[in-house]
């Protein structure tokens, strides 16, 4: 059984209730996904390239410190080139300051980093830390830049051993980790997946993503509940018909020129849609959850003004799938998981650009971003079914939304599981585990604000399993949550 990327944080929420160095994480959120392509949570976030619409305030030259001449046991074991370093330093040189600046109170330098640099054949070779309080007790300790946004960032050679075993389970990131005394954000720098290489585009831009999560559990007010049941989604032709006509509303806002009529009689539709799903069907709260989340997350990325710019109306509307999306294209994975990166992203610039001046404050309160678009244009649910159909006669006046949906809802219920093996009698030995699943998936549906979730020893007991918390979902054998939850 695959519990998805919302169990994994509620996971480590009860890591923390039951005494571990892991600092409580009371915000659920799901792992990233590209803009592209709704994937299950083992992707990761994509930033959008497009022509800058901002650019972030100037920043100085780092200092780099002097490099001294590497040993030949440093030149042996590291596979990080001086030029990755340096394109490493000068991204997170310009990104630090410029998400700061793109939401009030997340400032990245308040959380220190370790970089864990794997080679090509996933074994460790050292770490990269930026602004870590104990960067020289780590290992051999080299600083290589030190800049007013980013604190110092060294380069570790040598880790010490109990540092490297403290470390060699992390493969991807992970936002809370004691190490030496510090609670420290770590993320995999190399190794196997050339989606980890310093220099490559994405990079930083996931660092920061994963990063903002970890700031989400501290600054974020929780919400009610709202289970991940990506299997359990509203996949019924009416729901798929309101969700694209709603990507076309959002479409069509974000390409309006900025406070124009236009802008906001798309909004206003936008609003109405996103009202009706939710009155016809409490699953689509689902939507506005995760883009609080994951589309804030998105949003940040987008902050960064490096070689991936800042994108225009034309790439967020490019990515808010729309017509575009097909049978072919994995119905369950876009419309119960994927869309909600862009989507979020899509609707907190739709606020920006609608005027609204307090969208990370009123986000971490409590408000999802689509209550800030609904807000900004005066929106009225007692008006819904008539802007719902409004915006139906001029976006889909040929039926072919509708036509799609009734395709997309008939594929649905065909589509393999996006995350995998759900439980039941279709393993190897043969057992059947859908009462483990049951429980699990009854466990995770409490309420977390009150109560025990599990009693330490539950919780302990599939640690000693091999349950692995260091990235974006957690995997539990079910004969595991069968011994450990009777």
């Amino acid at each position: 059984m695959r519990i998805s990327t919302l169990i994994f944080f509620v996971l480590l929420l009860v890591t923390a209730s039951c005494g571990s160095d892991t600092p409580a994480a009371t915000t659920p959120a799901a792992t990233s996904a590209t803009e592209a392509t709704a994937v299950p949570p083992t992707a990761v976030p994509t930033t959008v390239a497009a022509e800058a619409t901002a650019t972030p305030d100037p920043v100085a030259e780092p200092t780099v410190a002097p490099e001294p001449e590497p040993t030949a046991e440093v030149e042996a074991g590291s596979e990080t080139a001086e030029s990755d370093l340096d394109v490493l330093v000068t991204r997170l040189v310009a990104a630090y300051p410029a998400v700061a600046d793109w939401w009030p109170g997340f400032v990245p330098a308040d959380h220190p980093v370790i970089l864990v640099q794997r080679s090509s054949d996933g074994e460790i070779t050292g770490a990269i830390t930026v602004n870590h309080p104990r960067a020289s007790e780590l290992g051999d300790a080299a600083l290589i830049a030190d800049h007013p946004a980013t604190g110092e960032i060294h380069r570790i050679s040598n880790l010490k051993p109990s540092i490297e075993e403290q470390v060699a389970d992390v493969q991807s990131f992970e936002f809370n980790r004691v190490i030496d005394d510090v609670d420290s954000f770590l993320m995999v720098a190399g190794g196997e997946d050339p989606f980890f290489a310093i220099a490559g585009e994405q990079y930083v831009a996931t660092l920061l993503h994963e990063m903002f999560h970890r700031y989400q559990f501290g600054a974020f007010v929780e919400n009610a509940f709202v289970e991940q049941d990506v299997e359990g989604y509203d996949y019924s032709e009416q729901n798929l018909e309101l969700a694209v006509l709603e990507e076309e509303a959002l479409k069509r806002a974000i390409l309006a020129e900025p406070g124009s009529d236009a802008q906001r009689e798309a909004a206003t539709w936008f609003a109405a849609i996103r009202q009706s799903r939710l009155d016809r069907d409490d699953r689509v709260r689902l939507d506005g959850h995760q883009e609080r989340y994951e589309g804030t997350a998105r949003w940040i990325e987008h902050a960064i003004d490096i070689e991936t710019s800042r994108p225009t109306a034309e790439s967020y509307a490019a990515n808010v799938f729309g017509r575009s999306i097909s049978p072919d294209d994995g119905v369950k994975e876009h419309f119960g998981f994927g869309r909600w990166y862009a989507s979020g992203a899509a609707v907190v610039e739709l606020a920006r650009s609608l005027g609204h001046d307090d969208i990370a404050n009123r986000i971490e309160q409590g408000a999802e971003p689509a209550e800030l678009v609904a807000d900004a244009v005066g929106f009225d649910a007692a008006n819904s079914e008539a802007l719902v159909e409004a915006a139906r006669t001029t976006l889909d006046p040929d039926g072919a939304i509708a036509a799609l949906a009734q395709e997309l809802a008939d594929t649905a219920p065909n589509e393999p599981p996006v995350f995998g093996d759900e439980g039941g009698a279709d393993h190897e030995d043969g057992t059947d585990y859908s009462d483990a699943t049951a429980e699990v998936d009854e466990l995770l549906e409490g309420d977390f604000e009150g109560g025990e979730i599990m009693t330490d020893e539950e919780f302990q007991c599939l640690v000693d399993g091999g349950l692995d918390m260091t990235s974006d979902e957690a995997d539990i054998d079910p004969a595991l949550v069968a011994a450990c939850l009777e």
